[in-house]
């Protein structure tokens, strides 16, 4: 993995974001349709995005930091990975029974913990990389 693979792991996150933004607007015209099909390429997407970075990324600065799993300072990242999974699972679950509201919100909760997790994991891995 090179500097440019992790600077491109780091702008994924910006479109990660934008499709999610465009799968919310979908629900809230209730284009079910448009919004499963936006659904089900943000959830390979990210999903992919969680799997290069836990057996990529981390992995080759918890080598280069001589860290394990458990005491690396990753390991919230790896945390949060697991806490987006479920949240991605519950929205599953409510876009299966396409109900708006609860879509909306959950996305809405979804997204902040998103955001959250991008800006935590930019602060660990941003002095790790040389410029």
């Amino acid at each position: 993995m090179t500097i440019n693979d992790i600077q491109d792991l780091m702008q994924q996150h910006e479109q990660l974001k934008s499709d999610f933004g465009q799968f919310e607007d979908l629900v809230a015209d209730e284009n079910w349709q448009q919004a499963l099909k936006a659904w089900d390429d943000f959830y390979i997407e990210v999903h992919q995005l969680i799997l290069k970075e836990e057996n990529g990324l981390y992995q080759l600065l918890d080598k280069s930091l001589n860290s394990n799993k458990t005491q690396s300072p990753f390991a919230i990242l790896r945390i949060e990975h697991e806490n987006l999974s479920q949240l991605i699972e519950e929205l599953s679950r409510l876009i299966e029974k396409k109900q708006k509201g609860s879509i909306l919100n959950a996305a809405d909760n979804f997204m902040l913990f998103l955001n959250e997790h991008f800006a935590r994991e930019r602060n660990i891995i941003s002095p790790l990389i040389p410029s």
